[in-house]
């Protein structure tokens, strides 16, 4: 796991062509995944969006988390 700041964990990277770029982000306090995307509209604007990764119930999916991660 690449650490990506002091609060999340970077678990996967994910870049489709130049712009699109996709993560799946781990709370080190929470376990809770989120995934993070952004992309370059045809406007030229960047757009980004983050939310959380939940399973086929629509509970959060969460990874266990050492208290020293």
């Amino acid at each position: 796991m690449k650490e990506n700041g002091k609060r999340f964990i970077q678990t996967h990277a994910q870049q489709d062509g130049l712009a699109n770029r996709t993560y799946v982000l781990v709370d080190r306090e929470t376990g809770v995944n989120y995934l993070l995307a952004g992309f370059l509209a045809s406007s030229g604007v960047n757009c980004t969006g983050m939310t959380i990764l939940v399973d086929s119930c629509g509970n959060p999916i969460v990874t266990p988390v050492g208290k020293n991660e």
